[in-house]
């Protein structure tokens, strides 16, 4: 599918960030092998992703609603506890703070660039506080027309009032939802839920 196509189909491309745009794994990878190497323990990055996302995911259903960056300290913490490695408050907050410093995917930029120059509105859908991808945003070269965080929305993906915050927002714009494509590493998070409001979906493997 080429950006001129995507130009004239649809009036803006939404994405997930971090997963998506972001390299996840590069980015709280680093953290974890880090973290890890200073305990002298091995570390086996299968193990403490999983391990860390069930937490996460844990954490992002509690109620009232918890902050990224708290939600992040939290499932660290949960983590650290279940696979037994001393983790202190500062390993904690270091780790909420880094989400700024992760980098964006090689092409994400130059892909960027191409979506804007057909004229496309890019979207950003994104479980994160809004001061983390403000950050991002700068990595993104401030590309992204319309941002919607789990901070504004006051719920976390797959959570449907995300994506229909998201709708909200670029119907103000002016583009409806068969406007809309929404592109996503995530089939839970994103491509499900996407589905399901009636958005057309790209997912990215």
């Amino acid at each position: 599918m080429t950006n001129v196509f995507l130009g004239k189909r649809y009036g803006a491309v939404s994405f997930d960030c971090y997963g998506t745009l972001i390299d996840w794994d590069a980015g709280a990878g680093a953290f974890f092998h880090d973290w890890s190497a200073s305990r002298n323990v091995p570390f086996d990055r299968n193990t403490v992703v999983s391990v860390f996302a069930r937490a996460q995911y844990r954490h992002q259903q509690s109620r009232p609603f918890k902050g990224y960056r708290q939600v992040l300290a939290d499932a660290f913490a949960d983590m650290a506890a279940e696979l037994e490695i001393p983790a202190d408050k500062a390993d904690l907050d270091a780790f909420a703070a880094s989400v700024g410093t992760w980098p964006a995917f090689n092409d994400t930029v130059e892909s960027l660039r191409g979506l804007k120059a057909c004229g496309c509105h890019l979207a950003v859908l994104s479980n994160v506080d809004t001061a983390s991808f403000e950050q991002t945003h700068l990595r993104l070269e401030s590309q992204i027309d319309t941002v919607v965080t789990a901070e504004m929305a006051g719920a976390y993906k797959p959570d449907m009032r995300m994506f229909e915050t998201l709708l909200s927002a670029l119907n103000r714009q002016g583009t409806s939802s068969e406007h809309i494509l929404h592109v996503a590493q995530s089939r839970f998070h994103d491509v499900a839920p996407a589905n399901e409001i009636g958005l057309d979906v790209v997912w990215i493997d």
